[in-house]
């Protein structure tokens, strides 16, 4: 009983010393099991890969798989995934997960409690302001509200509430992961 007693000081005492992991990498965070540099080919077959490739981008040095839906998945809807063209590996240069709301203002808190939580845990990241802008593909009528942590390799996570007008449901929470080569490709060469 004396020793049961210790036994358990030791284990309580264990508990206040354990500390929250940090993450100073893009690739120590996960959306569904991915992560940044993973294979795309783990998750789904080339087949599947490439019925889910829209033609949005006017440049094609990236091409997305978009909707992809697994029974796994438990909190996202749906991901999308970006690669390389060319790259027959489908490395992950981006990771998109999706969850969808009637209303804005459910998304935004959802949005500020995983900013929380990244807040907690992303060392080495600059976290920007949360600001409300018109998407950028030029085709899109939605507003996003989002804001990002850039890591000193000039990695992103972006976290962000779209507003479409006219879809159903109208609001989609992303929860967006990008190598800083893919981040200025939709930046500046995407849509051009």
């Amino acid at each position: 009983n004396k020793y049961m007693k210790k036994l358990l000081g030791i284990v309580v005492l264990g508990l206040f010393l354990i500390t929250p992991s940090q993450a100073d990498d893009i690739k120590d965070f996960e959306i569904e099991g991915m992560s940044i540099g993973d294979s795309l080919l783990d998750y789904f077959n080339e087949n599947e890969i490439l019925d889910k490739k829209p033609n949005w981008f006017k440049n094609n040095e990236y091409s997305l798989a978009n909707d992809l839906r697994l029974e796994t998945f438990q909190t996202y809807l749906s991901v999308q995934a970006a690669y390389k063209t060319k790259d027959k590996k489908y490395i992950l240069e981006g990771i998109e997960g999706y969850k969808f709301y009637k209303k804005m203002s459910n998304c935004l808190k959802e949005l500020d409690g995983i900013v929380d939580e990244i807040s907690q845990i992303a060392s080495g990241t600059v976290r920007s302001k949360k600001e409300t802008y018109k998407h950028n593909d030029p085709d899109s009528n939605a507003t996003i509200t989002s804001l990002f942590f850039t890591f000193d390799s000039g990695d992103r996570i972006s976290i962000g509430c779209a507003n479409y007008v006219g879809k159903n449901p109208p609001v989609d929470l992303r929860v967006i992961f990008r190598t800083k080569e893919y981040s200025y490709f939709i930046s500046h060469k995407a849509y051009k």
